[in-house]
């Protein structure tokens, strides 16, 4: 599989099946914004339009899943992470084949 940077988006292809896969990952990660970060007790996260259900997880440094909350269908979501330790948690959005994964700074 190769891969080509084509106007800030990425397109994928497989030479053997002749294959295009177009993974518009600046786009989709453009829609999704998480605040505050840092964050003491909420965060909000939104989905600016409307994207397809999204699966959103929560980890903490060892990879212990947190949260989870499957086919999400919210423009703005508000998560209580105030029994959550403070430090770096890790929180992975998926919409359908892609998926981001953002850095948060637990207070």
């Amino acid at each position: 599989i190769g891969v080509i940077r084509v106007l800030n988006r990425f397109i994928a292809f497989n030479k053997m099946k002749y294959i295009f896969y177009f993974v518009a990952k600046n786009s989709f990660e453009n829609q999704i914004n998480i605040y505050p970060n840092p964050a003491n007790d909420f965060i909000n996260i939104t989905n600016e339009n409307q994207l397809p259900p999204l699966t959103i997880t929560i980890y903490n440094t060892i990879g212990q899943t947190l949260y989870t909350q499957q086919n999400s269908n919210s423009n703005n979501l508000q998560i209580d992470i105030s029994n959550y330790n403070s430090g770096l948690l890790f929180i992975k959005i998926e919409s359908f084949n892609q998926s981001i994964i953002y850095k948060l700074l637990k207070l």
